[in-house]
């Protein structure tokens, strides 16, 4: 049987976020990410990739969320049902700019979603 993957990826410029935000995102995301193990295990001869994209979010400006790509038709309606009962966006924080301007950063890592160029 040929292996499949199962791959998380970031497809923003993380390097102006405040990885702690991020790991406050990820234990609230506990139950999604393990839900999508699972998902993997049960179904291990389908591709599942992962993305975290940047998003505009009320609180912070700037929030995560994830977009899920199966290869499996049905393996992918499983995926958004997970995503729609177990995942949150999660707001997230610049990291300590120096001089720049908290506007401009949050539109360089908006653009830097390879999804929407």
């Amino acid at each position: 049987m040929k292996e499949s993957t199962y791959k998380r990826t970031i497809v923003y410029n993380d390097l102006f976020i405040d990885q702690g935000s991020r790991r406050k995102g990820d234990e609230r995301n506990r139950e999604f990410w393990q839900a999508m193990d699972g998902l993997h295990s049960r179904y291990p001869g389908c591709n599942i990739l992962v993305e975290r994209y940047a998003k505009e979010h009320f609180s912070t400006g700037i929030g995560e969320d994830v977009r899920i790509i199966c290869s499996s038709p049905g393996v992918q309606k499983m995926a958004d049902h997970i995503y729609d009962i177990h995942y949150y966006v999660v707001p997230i924080s610049l990291s300590v700019l120096g001089d720049g301007e908290k506007e401009d950063a949050i539109a360089h890592v908006l653009r830097n979603d390879v999804m929407n160029p």
